[in-house]
């Protein structure tokens, strides 16, 4: 009940439309707390009393951010672009813009209101959803369906399921649940009984190939299938897990950690056994297919060279490097938001089924060949 009420309150802060809905037979919600301040709480430091807020003074503080910007890892996927099957998908601030991705060329827009993520299901078709709708687009764009609003909040999580095409489910950052719906009848948005994710750190999460679930619960990993079994495996010894990525095999997955490595670990109902260790410093976001690992980070300059840059690295799955760019680095802006502003056009997609790759957001996208790095859609 405790999780319910919390969600209820955050979605009144970061302008969620509605808060998860109880499930069936769930008791009233009590209402809701006082609403945090959180103006006050995120406050950015040129606003400050006696703070010199001149035009010359925040001028300074955008210089000092881009110099010495420290982000944390992107927790979430990328969820404003994404490959699907010969499809490349883009969410901007007003549309859904689906690309072929044999020559880059538009399928389809389509309009939308608030847009917040986007995901592509197993048969090529396209979910998307925005702050009063969501949009299910087959192969057929003519043929596409609006449902009702989905609640989702900053750093929720939209995945298609891997086996029925019109079920979704939705994790929140910050609710250890794992809610589940359908694109009902009638344009309907159906909620289905959620699943508590017990001990969740929420931390690492991820869905695999085979349609079973992993997240992270402090120093365990726990694995299930909805409905079905369920195991929890120690984790190997080592830093905090801020991602978990699929690979080849089924039995296996990918472990981003906090200390700047990528461990290669295969599953079994005992155990999780080490495969290999990969040293990636730095990375910000990390994007992985069945051959390919796609990383982003941002590259110190050299004292001649002076401000830094994003540098978009490709390496085979035994971490060899196949590519590698430079992608420019956008003058912090003032505002208190910076950071979301200095990031929100770096994810990294790679495609599931071609050599492509491609690093964007809602108002920039560009798109290489990830074996050769040549460029195939420009920004």
């Amino acid at each position: 009940m405790r999780a319910f009420a919390v969600l209820a309150v955050l979605g009144s802060l970061f302008g969620c439309e509605e808060r998860p809905p109880d499930p069936p037979g769930r008791a009233p919600e009590p209402a809701r707390p006082p609403a945090l301040d959180l103006d006050a709480a995120l406050a950015d430091p040129a606003d400050a009393p006696g703070f010199d807020s001149s035009a010359e003074a925040k001028k300074v503080v955008a210089e000092m951010r881009t110099s010495k910007l420290d982000v944390a890892p992107r927790r979430v996927p990328a969820q404003r672009i994404a490959f699907g099957k010969e499809r490349l998908v883009q969410l901007t601030d007003s549309e859904l813009l689906i690309r072929d991705t044999q020559d880059m060329k538009e399928v389809t827009r389509l309009p939308m209101t608030g847009p917040r993520r986007v995901a592509t299901l197993a048969d090529g078709s396209v979910l998307a959803a925005g702050s009063s709708d969501v949009w299910y687009v087959p192969r057929d764009p003519k043929k596409a369906e609006r449902y009702t609003r989905l609640p989702l909040f900053p750093d929720s999580l939209m995945l298609g399921d891997r086996r029925e095409k019109k079920k979704l489910w939705v994790h929140h950052g910050i609710d250890p649940t794992l809610y589940p719906y359908e694109l009902g009848e009638a344009g309907r948005l159906e909620t289905l009984d959620f699943i508590a994710l017990d001990g969740a750190d929420q931390k690492g999460f991820a869905l695999l190939k085979d349609g079973s679930y992993v997240y992270t619960a402090g120093s365990s990993l726990v694995r299930f299938f909805p409905g079905g079994k369920k195991w929890t495996l120690a984790l190997p010894a080592g830093a905090e897990v801020w991602r978990i990525l699929t690979t080849r095999r089924l039995d296996e997955l990918w472990l981003a950690r906090t200390d700047g490595k990528l461990v290669l670990a295969q599953l079994s109902d005992a155990a999780l056994t080490v495969k290999k260790t990969l040293d990636l410093p730095g990375t910000f976001d990390l994007a992985t297919n069945d051959s390919e690992i796609a990383l982003l980070r941002l590259e110190t300059g050299s004292a001649d060279a002076g401000a830094r840059s994003w540098k978009l690295v490709v390496l085979d799955a035994d971490g060899k490097e196949q590519m590698a760019t430079e992608l420019p680095l956008d003058a912090a802006p003032t505002t208190e938001d910076w950071v979301r502003e200095i990031t929100k056009n770096r994810g990294v997609v790679l495609s599931p089924s071609q050599p492509l790759v491609a690093v964007g957001g809602p108002s920039w996208l560009a798109v290489w060949r990830s074996k050769t790095g040549q460029r195939v859609l420009d920004p």
